[in-house]
């Protein structure tokens, strides 16, 4: 605390001193903000710079690849989930969780804590709504060299509207199909040169397709920037406040309704069945030139993610009987997490040489406090042809599981790109991270964790030409006791020394970043292959108690397009492939060589926006991906067989129309040939829907 005030002072002091002179800081939400929500253009123009990367390096600059995901152009569609606007980016695979994300990086999941908000971890388990989100923007590959402990497939960063010094007065409603129905306002004003607030709002309400499931969002956030004269000092504020309920699509796996023969339109929601998230998130960031060509960044953050559910789910079908018997669970769920990130960027030149150097210091703590009515057996049998008003089955009302877990972690880290002749650079950094983990469980057993890890990385960079950048990198990261992302050490599991070696992430990467057409637009190509060692993982989802250890290993190739092609006409496209798959797990050998579940070999969208002028535009796109991996486990007789899903190619469209330099319209069409696909074992896609939007600026 005292050193954080000392740096308080040392800035504004600083601040003070920078005021008399000619210097300038680039406040983060000009990049943002460059483009309305509302030109035709949004979503097909590339940024330059992006906020995932802390150390201020640009795009081109980065050896690592980079997208960058607007969200207006996904909201139009009617999808408001993380994992439904990621679907079919390169590398991505987004299925479906309830109560998750259910977001893979190339073989990983990033839903325990290599999710972010403004770079503040955004971690536990939640669903995440983007209604106050600008942009995805998505870091490939492990990043602990900017983030600490991370799974390695990559990290997501989501961006906020925040309060800048453009001037915005915008409503908006929308309505579509299954009674979906929602509105919001954002007002960004310009009190003065120096000072601007920002408020949005938003509401909406719905139905599925899936019969009795529902859903109610709501979300608020006010925000404010200041800044001194010259603009060498800034001063970033937010508090954002989401609410998500909704009756949970928890339902059997497409094999069991295959087995009953009923629809899958047919929800099996029970009456009481629920959801709910709720988000307080809190951000400050000072700006400051500390001297000239030393710039000074300081994030603070506090969030608390709440999760409440209660619901039954899944199923198993008797064909004799014809009775569904379904699980059932019930969760209280508190993650809160205060942190603050101090970055140190310098850029200066020699005579041959030129360096851009960050050092950053990272202090978190964080907490998970899980509370649990699990009983292994308690299970509900139901007649699945019957109303579902019919289902009145017992609920189990004792907590079972109550544990406490927080940790503590420290890291620094040292960044430098150092340019050789203008066309040749070497990017090399290293971080060390310290961190400490102690959880108790409802017996008040405890057991607590300690360890550090070092994480380098390095990479060469060679400009073809002025537009054209080959590059080649390495980089590590780490995940303590073993991996899965979650705050916490187990308090039962005897083999310790085991299962708590943490897990390691090495990837090795090669690409070609250019830009055609006068920079019209971008485009990136990589190879990749990450080792994952030491993975502790659940080998059977029935069984939250059982751990196990294994190696995980996957390899693939990226392409990404993104700009206007010819006049008037823009794409965007995102194309991969992947191969993710086990090995090393001594224990359930029989295992081994099998496909990461839940990943798919092809994933891949491309969209095409006509825009000739301001007035209108007409889009259309396709999502696909090739089967996705999924398995039965019988460990009694070591076999694995599949139970994949079939791959799918959806086809979506859009129009927008202007009125007046005021107000605008555009109607969507998702699944617009209204394929039958699967997004996960246990949830199909959506069928086809309408979704429209007017909006009026003043």
């Amino acid at each position: 605390m005292k050193a954080g005030l000392s740096l308080v002072a040392c800035v504004l002091v600083a601040g003070g001193l920078g005021a008399a002179q000619d210097y300038s800081v680039v406040l983060p939400t000009v990049d943002v903000e460059g483009i309305s929500e509302q030109d035709f253009t949004k979503g097909y123009v590339a940024p330059s710079n992006v906020e995932v990367n802390k150390n201020g390096l640009s795009i081109k600059e980065t050896p690592q690849s980079i997208e960058a995901v607007d969200v207006q152009k996904n909201r139009n569609y009617g999808t408001n989930d993380l994992s439904s606007i990621l679907e079919g980016n390169s590398g991505v695979d987004a299925s479906y969780d309830t109560r998750g994300d259910g977001i893979k990086i190339r073989g990983f999941s990033v839903d325990g804590g290599d999710i972010y908000r403004d770079g503040v971890r955004d971690s536990g388990q939640i669903r995440r709504s983007t209604a106050n989100i600008e942009r995805v923007e998505i870091l490939k590959g492990p990043a602990s060299i900017l983030y600490g402990r991370s799974q390695g497939g990559g990290v997501i960063n989501l961006v906020s509207k925040k309060a800048n010094f453009s001037p915005l007065y915008k409503l908006s409603a929308r309505a579509g199909s299954w009674d979906r129905y929602g509105g919001m306002v954002d007002v960004n004003h310009v009190i003065s040169d120096t000072f601007a607030v920002r408020l949005t709002g938003d509401y909406e309400q719905g139905k599925s397709w899936r019969d009795g499931v529902k859903y109610r969002n709501k979300m608020i956030s006010p925000s404010f920037v200041v800044t001194n004269q010259d603009g060498t000092v800034s001063f970033e504020a937010q508090y954002t406040y989401d609410d998500a309920w909704r009756v949970p699509d928890r339902n059997p796996e497409k094999s069991v309704y295959d087995a009953m023969g009923i629809s899958y339109n047919k929800g099996f929601a029970h009456n009481g069945d629920f959801v709910k998230d709720t988000l307080h998130f809190l951000r400050t960031e000072l700006n400051a030139e500390l001297v000239h060509d030393i710039n000074l960044k300081w994030i603070a953050g506090y969030r608390k993610a709440s999760q409440d559910f209660d619901n039954f789910f899944a199923g198993t079908y008797d064909v004799n009987t014809r009775m569904l018997t379904q699980n059932y669970a019930a969760q209280q769920t508190d993650n809160t997490t205060l942190s603050s990130t101090v970055l140190l960027n310098r850029e200066f030149e020699g005579e041959r040489v030129g360096h851009k150097v960050s050092f950053g210091y990272d202090y978190s703590i964080e907490k998970r406090e899980p509370r649990l009515k699990y009983q292994r057996g308690f299970t509900a049998s139901i007649d699945p042809f019957a109303s579902s008003s019919s289902w009145n089955s017992a609920r189990y009302d004792r907590v079972s599981t109550h544990n406490k877990h927080k940790a503590i972690t420290h890291g620094v880290f040292i960044d430098d790109l150092i340019t050789f002749d203008e066309r040749y650079h070497l990017l090399i950094g290293g971080r060390y991270d310290w961190y400490e983990f102690k959880s108790t469980d409802i017996n008040q057993n405890s057991r607590s964790y300690k360890d550090g890890a070092f994480s380098p990385r390095i990479g060469v960079l060679y400009d073809i030409t002025p537009e054209h950048t080959l590059y080649a990198s390495y980089s590590k990261s780490f995940a303590p006791y073993g991996g899965n992302g979650w705050v916490g050490v187990s308090t039962t599991t005897n083999d310790i020394q085991n299962l708590a070696k943490k897990q390691t992430n090495e990837q090795y990467e090669v690409g070609l970043k250019s830009e055609w057409a006068n920079k019209r637009f971008m485009s990136t190509v990589a190879v990749y292959e990450i080792r994952h060692k030491n993975n502790r993982y659940n080998p059977d989802s029935n069984d939250p108690y059982l751990w196990a250890q294994r190696d995980e290993k996957s390899r693939g190739i990226e392409l990404n397009l993104l700009g206007e092609l010819a006049k008037g006409v823009y794409m965007r496209s995102s194309v991969g492939y992947m191969s993710a798959k086990t090995s090393g797990d001594e224990v359930y050998g029989y295992r081994n060589g099998l496909e990461l579940e839940n990943t798919t070999h092809w994933q891949g969208n491309v969209f095409l926006r006509y825009a000739y002028n301001d007035l209108w535009y007409l889009e259309g796109g396709v999502t696909a991906y090739s089967k996705r991996y999924h398995y039965v486990y019988n460990d009694a007789a070591k076999s694995a067989k599949g139970a994949h899903l079939p791959g799918f190619v959806r086809v979506d469209m859009s129009a927008g129309y202007k009125f007046s330099k005021h107000a605008s319209m555009t109607l969507a069409v998702n699944n617009l040939f209204d394929k039958e696909y699967w997004r996960s074992s246990s949830r199909p896609g959506d069928r086809r829907s309408f979704m429209s939007t007017f909006v009026y600026e003043f």
